[in-house]
């Protein structure tokens, strides 16, 4: 669980660490966790969850989910999640800034 907590901090995130821990997350499962997981587990703050999603797809745990799930001929990240959890919950506005984030965290 310290790996989880590290890379929390790294990523200016370290207060969400206990969290984190609480709910038994290492790193291997960070790596399928979704923007809804991320609200679910109080991370309320949507641009922090999209902070968690861009680490989430941008680091080493990107390659560690890709070699411990084979891909499926459709794209399956954490940010195409997110993307799909944004426009499906009802949010119909999405400012450039906002929507910037989202593109740049798709792999």
């Amino acid at each position: 669980m310290q790996d989880l907590a590290e890379w929390l901090g790294a990523i200016g995130m370290a207060q969400y660490a206990p969290r984190f821990v609480a709910q038994k997350l290492d790193m291997d499962l960070l790596a399928k966790l979704s923007d809804g997981d991320l609200e679910k587990l109080g991370v309320s703050a949507f641009g922090d969850r999209l902070r968690l999603l861009k680490g989430i797809s941008t680091s080493e745990l990107r390659s560690r989910k890709t070699a411990a799930t084979p891909r499926q001929g459709r794209r399956d990240s954490s940010a195409s999640r997110s993307l799909h959890d944004w426009f499906t919950e009802g949010n119909e506005f999405c400012d450039l800034r906002e929507a910037k984030v989202l593109l740049d965290a798709l792999p």
